[in-house]
């Protein structure tokens, strides 16, 4: 489980894009961004996030995988992005500063609106569903 929020807000979102590797075990750090764009540019934005940007990402050391979702409600920012990180600091590395350093991303991000980003730590590793049951039995 991710601590990421002081209050609880529920949201519900349909998978995008997957790019990476899954994870073998927990990735000690996710990283989230909220956010909209005008409805003037979301061609380019769906096809800059997933043939640029994420590519991109996930080839940074500390980042392991990017998935993209867009919401199926009207109740928040219609895209999400979760970045799994082994190194919180990966982005701000001198290879995570290089792959978002393009001309592309720097119009992308430009266009951002309500955005929010959070970086969660994880408290509790994952378990499945009969995991849980047995411990509680």
């Amino acid at each position: 489980m991710a601590r990421c929020f002081e209050y609880r807000e529920r949201m519900n979102f349909r998978l995008m894009c997957d790019v990476g590797r899954v994870p073998e075990e927990d990735t000690p750090w996710l990283y989230i961004v909220h956010t909209d764009i005008p409805d003037h540019i979301v061609d380019e934005y769906n096809e800059w996030y997933d043939r640029e940007h994420l590519p991109r990402l996930v080839t940074v050391p500390g980042v392991v995988r990017a998935r993209r979702y867009t919401a199926v409600a009207d109740n928040g920012p219609k895209y999400l992005t979760a970045y799994e990180l082994t190194d919180r600091d990966a982005f701000e590395s001198p290879e995570g500063l290089q792959a978002r350093k393009t001309p592309w991303t720097a119009k992308m991000r430009s266009l951002f609106q309500n955005t929010r980003r959070n970086m969660c730590s994880l408290i509790l590793p994952a378990v499945t569903h009969e995991q849980a049951l047995q411990r509680h039995t």
